[in-house]
């Protein structure tokens, strides 16, 4: 019988990641409108900073943007007091990331252009790479104790539910 090796690698703990507490789906779409910005500009600076295609340049940043949300997978696991969520946001900083909260909704947004950019792994007209994903959730949450920490490409937000926390009633 061959004896096998194991290699025990101890994680580190993540980086902490800034959640704010929401303003509302009006905060949601100020944050979404300054995303497709700075997309939209990088855009304007890889045509040549050419005149005459600001609508074309904000039309393909939107359509990152919005495409973004299906490559940032998620996953919920509902505990007792907590709701934890997890998301696989790639490689992107801490800092370049920002998850907010309201009681029955998750937002998180960045971009990984950021992250390559200013560590230099890609030119400064690099094509943008955004992050935007607005999650319904099950039960109310507290948003005041909500943390949030990054490690190896693996965004880790726990949510404690709200004292009484309850189900969404759907509108008739």
């Amino acid at each position: 019988m061959q004896a096998h090796s194991v290699l025990a690698i101890e994680s580190r703990a993540g980086s902490p990641v800034r959640v704010v507490s929401a303003a509302g789906p009006l905060e949601d779409q100020k944050k979404f409108n300054q995303l497709v910005n700075s997309c939209a500009y990088m855009f304007y600076v890889n045509g040549g900073c050419r005149d005459g295609h600001a609508m074309d340049d904000w039309l393909e940043a939107e359509a990152r943007v919005l495409c973004s949300e299906a490559q940032v997978p998620v996953g919920f696991i509902d505990l007792d007091d907590i709701l934890e969520v997890k998301a696989s946001v790639g490689d992107i900083r801490a800092e370049d990331l920002e998850v907010s909260v309201e009681p029955f909704r998750l937002t998180i947004r960045g971009d990984r252009g950021k992250s390559e950019r200013a560590q230099s792994w890609a030119p400064i007209g690099e094509e943008p790479h955004p992050i935007f994903k607005i999650l319904s959730l099950p039960v109310e949450v507290d948003p005041a104790r909500t943390r949030a920490e990054l490690a190896h490409g693996m965004l880790r937000v726990v949510l404690p539910k709200a004292a009484k926390a309850r189900v969404p009633t759907k509108a008739a």
